[in-house]
């Protein structure tokens, strides 16, 4: 199970990289014409991404060698790739700033607009969650090793009450409060550890008919959010508020399950390229914002549209995107050698 379980995530996580590369590849004309498809798209990468860290986490639980190494390791592999490909974002950021910080105001003075962008990751579409995923290992590694020892009763009765409080908490404004971020993505973080602890019984059970079922009814749901509810994408208010019930994360809870099955069951075979690409999606996931952001400042996604129609725009700018990102990448592999861990991260 375990070499099954190696080669059928690369697949997985190069899946998830790529539904968040194109959710924010969408234009607001692409969402106006295509808003089922757009809906369809928008908001499940993110989650499939908890969900592998879940999972991840529990596969090399026996490797860890305690909190204090663990938490190194990821102050290296996630924290410092993230302010370095941070810096000159805030500081373009800031000298363009006024009293609001990007758009929005918060009602703070604009010296701390560096210190509140590295903390929430705002300054980037994205960011986010790399101080929330960070901040989230910190404050519950004992919580995690505590919950991979309990009863499978116990650890669902979590996923569910965890589950139940992400459905009514919604994502946060602009998803800057990092706390309220945590608590709305803990329910897939432990969703991804139950799932490798009963992988064997998961894919035993699951069927067919299942699967069918369980994609029907995200489709089903995703009809009812645009045509009925006239929504698309995420739900974001503050964490208090009440509004309702979030139809983007009940959906894609329902699709995990499936996309986990089918790559388990059918994606195994091991292909170089899969693995390759799966170990960049950290890189790919830094630097695929700041490759979209520099074509909508310059206007050629808007020149791209218009002269290749919005569908068209889309593939192109999408498949750019992401080669682009493989370049960047391969260019700071050979560049800096056995150094190059503290940018490409991972």
């Amino acid at each position: 199970m375990k070499t099954n379980y190696v080669v059928s995530f690369d697949y997985f996580r190069v899946f998830s990289i790529l539904v968040i590369v194109l959710g924010h590849t969408l234009t607001k004309s692409f969402q106006s014409d295509y808003p089922f498809l757009s809906n369809v798209i928008k908001g499940g990468g993110s989650l499939f991404f908890v969900f592998i860290s879940g999972y991840l986490f529990c596969f090399l639980l026996p490797k860890i060698k305690g909190y204090l190494p663990f938490i190194a390791s990821k102050f290296k592999r996630l924290v410092v790739p993230y302010i370095i490909f941070s810096i000159p974002i805030i500081l373009y950021r800031y000298i363009e700033s006024d009293s609001y910080l990007y758009n929005i105001d918060f009602d703070v003075s604009s010296i701390y607009y560096p210190i509140l962008s590295v903390l929430t990751g705002i300054h980037m579409t994205g960011y986010w969650y790399i101080p929330a995923i960070f901040l989230f290992y910190i404050f519950s590694f004992d919580f995690l090793i505590y919950f991979s020892k309990l009863s499978i009763i116990l650890r669902y009765i979590l996923v569910f009450l965890f589950c139940l409080l992400s459905l009514y908490i919604h994502r946060p404004i602009e998803n800057f409060n990092v706390f309220h971020s945590i608590l709305y993505f803990t329910s897939f973080f432990i969703l991804g550890m139950s799932f490798y602890l009963d992988r064997v019984r998961i894919i035993v059970i699951y069927n067919n008919w299942i699967g069918f079922f369980l994609f029907l009814l995200f489709l089903i749901i995703n009809y009812y959010q645009v045509y009925y509810l006239a929504h698309s994408g995420n739900y974001h208010k503050d964490f208090f508020i009440n509004a309702g019930f979030d139809f983007t994360f009940f959906k894609f809870l329902i699709i995990t399950p499936f996309f986990y099955c089918i790559f388990e069951k059918f994606f195994i075979v091991n292909y170089s390229a899969v693995k390759k690409i799966a170990n960049m999606s950290f890189v790919i996931y830094l630097i695929h914002p700041i490759l979209l952001s520099m074509l909508n400042v310059t206007g050629l996604m808007l020149l791209s549209e218009s002269y290749f129609g919005v569908l068209i725009n889309t593939i192109i700018v999408f498949s750019f995107v992401v080669f682009i990102c493989l370049i960047i990448h391969k260019i700071i592999f050979v560049l800096l050698g056995y150094k190059r861990s503290w940018i490409l991260g991972g």
